[in-house]
């Protein structure tokens, strides 16, 4: 897929967001107090990344970002956490959609370096979040 950084935060806010949905759903789903509470921690957290992406997003200036970006759609990331969960809500599963986050942040990462160091440090920071999450 071929994107401008400015239309690569922008997918990146609306993949989040589709995580944020899966772990509302998942909230639903289970009766496990300390998984509800987990996911909840997940779901908050969420939140936080979008301010951070959106502060990223305010922070450079779009107009010399436009060189073409190309990497995957964001949206396979989500669609393979949609996967992972629907086989069953757990602890494994929820940590499995956290690898699959970390494989995503790992590819932008990939894909700015060069344009903008703040979005691949902004993006470094959320990959060691998540690997707390898997220590948990």
């Amino acid at each position: 897929m071929r994107y401008t950084l400015s239309s690569l935060l922008s997918r990146l806010i609306s993949v989040e967001e589709g995580f944020k949905n899966l772990y509302l759903k998942a909230i639903e789903e289970t009766d496990d107090p300390n998984l509800k509470s987990f996911l909840n921690e997940l779901a908050s957290d969420v939140d936080k990344r979008i301010e951070e992406i959106n502060w990223v997003k305010d922070f450079i200036v779009i107009e010399m970002t436009l060189e073409p970006i190309i990497g995957p759609d964001l949206i396979e990331y989500l669609d393979k956490a949609k996967a992972a969960l629907s086989k069953g809500i757990s602890l494994k599963r929820i940590k499995e959609m956290e690898e699959i986050k970390i494989e995503m942040y790992r590819r932008i990462i990939d894909m700015v370096s060069n344009i903008s160091p703040e979005t691949a440090d902004k993006i470094s920071e959320f990959i060691e979040k998540s690997k707390k999450v898997l220590e948990a």
